[in-house]
């Protein structure tokens, strides 16, 4: 099967530090994902979700 690279670019009206904290804080994530969602903020670290 051929695959193909799709790249995408988004422009937030935030700080690069907010937009870490809205993808690796638990809550934060939540609230924009729809669901719960527990994410492990070390390497590695798990990241769990329901919806």
């Amino acid at each position: 099967m051929k695959t193909k690279t799709i790249r995408q670019t988004a422009t937030f009206k935030a700080s690069p530090h907010e937009v870490y904290e809205a993808l690796l804080n638990s809550r934060k994530h939540s609230k924009f994902a729809g669901g719960k969602v527990s994410i492990s903020r070390r390497a590695g670290g798990i990241i769990t979700g329901r919806r």
